[in-house]
């Protein structure tokens, strides 16, 4: 972490750097394995831009954005089997999150692979007459902050899901 904030972030150069094995899923690899603080420290580190996408469509658009971002970059990538939640349009955009689903009981924010898992629980939920906002963050740092104070002023009930530790 040190080369990383000293070397690379700082100095505002142009590194990306690839986390495989992010958060629980890790396949045959087990406990060993699993980065749970990863989202946590790279987002403290200053400069430092941090992506999460959803499904392998999206993380083939992070790769790309984040080649053309100007500075570091930190990608997190899971090992395992994911649902495809985006088509070959998606405009992915580096700091802007996504509205999946409207609704006005509550809103989701997810990110990652817990983004399936939202999108699954505002199914449960609807059938319950909950109508949840689903909300997709794919990039951590910068925070879409507008579409955050949008679900907290049109519905002000808010959750988030994500596959990392509650500290950080």
């Amino acid at each position: 972490l040190d080369q990383v904030s000293i070397s690379v972030a700082y100095p505002k150069l142009n590194v990306k750097i690839n986390g495989s094995y992010g958060g629980a899923p890790t396949g045959k690899a087990g406990a060993t394995h699993q980065a749970f603080e990863d989202l946590a420290i790279m987002r403290a580190v200053p400069n430092m831009t941090v992506l999460a996408p959803a499904d392998a469509v999206e993380t083939r658009k992070a790769v790309f954005a984040a080649l053309a971002h100007p500075g570091p970059v930190y990608l997190r990538t899971v090992r395992c089997e994911v649902p495809t939640i985006f088509d070959d349009g998606h405009d992915f955009r580096i700091g802007k999150a996504y509205r999946l689903r409207e609704g006005a009981d509550l809103a989701i924010f997810a990110t990652e692979i817990t983004t399936a898992k939202a999108l699954a629980a505002a199914d449960a939920l609807a059938a319950e007459g909950i109508e949840a906002r689903v909300v997709h963050v794919p990039t951590l740092k910068p925070l879409d902050e507008d579409e955050v104070i949008a679900a907290s002023r049109d519905i002000g009930r808010i959750i988030t899901v994500e596959d990392h530790s509650i500290i950080g």
